[in-house]
């Protein structure tokens, strides 16, 4: 398992960057900002024109959106990035959600989760510095910095995105909310991935027997992980997990 590697992208007056630890909920949330920002339904064909992934893109294409951008990134702490939306999620689900996008996205990955377990906590000081990097720095964000909880989004959507919605000083109809929270709920976004994964770059040679879009459920690591590696991922990230209500 590798350590991001940084993308040192041209920022323009006006962008507006989606950032999270990867397997937090950044591509749902994009689905999500995307349908509201737009007022247009996002899929797998259209969102990289919309919201576009920094490491998917080159430069020129990048340029080429007309601003204000909404781009996605995993990128540490950025003191450029001047209005940031972060979406923060327990990272005991999240090594479980990373092991499966392992086995959906690398060929010939054959790690057991245990060993990937193991591994994902040696770079435990990359997680703590993502997450703690942009919360410590915030202030600094001079437009505006929106922390969003994964978990929240699930448990009270309807409030989650009235925060989205007065962030990106928006105005939208109750049905418009509502038909783009319908829209990009996780059985529809299931149905939208298995009709165009095989017409979408990142998806189409990849193992189509694990979905991207898996099960959208909180708290799955409670019966997925054993006694002992919740006494290590908490050892890890105790402090972090605490500061962050977990």
């Amino acid at each position: 398992m590798n350590k991001q590697v940084k993308r040192p992208i041209k920022v323009k007056e006006g962008d507006i960057f989606l950032v999270s630890f990867p397997k937090s909920g950044n591509t749902w949330l994009r689905f999500l900002i995307g349908t509201l920002y737009f007022n247009k339904k996002v899929d797998w064909l259209n969102i990289e024109s919309l919201i576009p992934d920094v490491y998917v893109n080159s430069e020129k294409d990048l340029l080429s959106i007309p601003s204000p951008r909404i781009i996605k990134s995993h990128e540490l702490y950025d003191p450029r990035y001047q209005k940031v939306i972060y979406i923060v999620r327990d990272v005991r689900d999240v090594v479980i959600s990373y092991y499966y996008f392992q086995l959906k996205h690398v060929k010939g990955f054959n790690l057991s989760f245990d060993n990937f377990f193991n591994d994902f906590l040696k770079y435990s000081p990359w997680w703590e510095n993502h997450v703690l990097g942009w919360i410590n720095n915030q202030d600094k964000i001079r437009k505006g910095f929106l922390l969003l909880k994964y978990e929240d989004l699930i448990n009270d959507i309807n409030s989650e995105v009235l925060k989205i919605i007065r962030f990106l000083n928006i105005s939208r109809t109750k049905e418009e909310i509502n038909q783009a929270i319908k829209w990009t709920s996780f059985s529809n976004m299931k149905s939208l991935e298995k009709q165009q994964q095989y017409m979408n770059n990142q998806l189409k040679n990849t193992n189509h027997n694990i979905p991207f879009v898996r099960q959208g459920k909180i708290n799955i690591w409670k019966t997925f992980l054993n006694e002992e590696q919740k006494e290590n991922i908490l050892f890890c990230y105790g402090k972090t997990l605490s500061k962050l209500g977990y």
